[in-house]
């Protein structure tokens, strides 16, 4: 009686983990054929008519198609879209809290005094890292708000581009204990207090 008992728990236990692999196959093939699935109606849309490739252009390069946005939605259902997240314990500022006799007006945004790191105001992903005019390195995120915000005067990032960053996740330190932030929303700017009460 011992021994059957001990053949079925074995039995239970390879059934258990086999019914776990044939899950996370089950949940990558679906992200591959929800991807395929996609691929596929954008070529039929494109080749159904001559200025749907236009009009798929124009979306694509020139209107703010907000990834973040698609990117958050994704992975509420699906999971991480991105591999990498950047989101540690150790990079959470607990204050992030500016006083407003720290920010003057600089060309498109503000100039903000600061001996702390820079961090994420909003969750998004880096869609341009590289040296702007005027700014110095500049990390920009399209935030899952709909908002883009320009982060200045960046020296030892720790993001690449295309990386999701969470919000109050380091982005790197400020250059001469100051950094820039430019708030664009919809393609125009916006000012800092619209941003922060809105």
């Amino acid at each position: 009686m011992d021994e059957l008992a001990l053949i079925a728990k074995r039995h239970q236990a390879r059934k258990y983990k086999s019914n776990k692999d044939d899950k996370k196959v089950s949940k990558i093939f679906s992200k591959i054929l929800l991807s395929i699935i996609f691929i596929l109606i954008s070529c039929i849309y494109i080749h159904l008519d001559k200025n749907n490739l236009a009009k798929y252009q124009k979306f694509v390069f020139t209107d703010n198609l907000t990834f973040a946005k698609i990117n958050d939605a994704y992975h509420k259902f699906f999971g991480s879209l991105f591999p990498s997240v950047v989101n540690n314990d150790e990079s959470i500022v607990a204050n992030n809290e500016v006083s407003l006799n720290e920010i003057t007006e600089y060309q498109d945004g503000y100039k903000i005094k600061s001996s702390s790191p820079i961090s994420v105001l909003e969750s998004g992903i880096i869609v341009y890292l590289d040296e702007k005019e005027g700014y110095g390195k500049t990390a920009i995120i399209q935030g899952i708000n709909g908002y883009d915000i320009w982060y200045g005067n960046l020296t030892d990032e720790s993001v690449k581009l295309y990386d999701y960053v969470e919000k109050g996740s380091i982005l790197g330190n400020c250059l001469d204990g100051f950094y820039y932030n430019v708030f664009y929303k919809d393609g125009n700017k916006i000012s800092y207090e619209e941003y922060f009460n809105n």
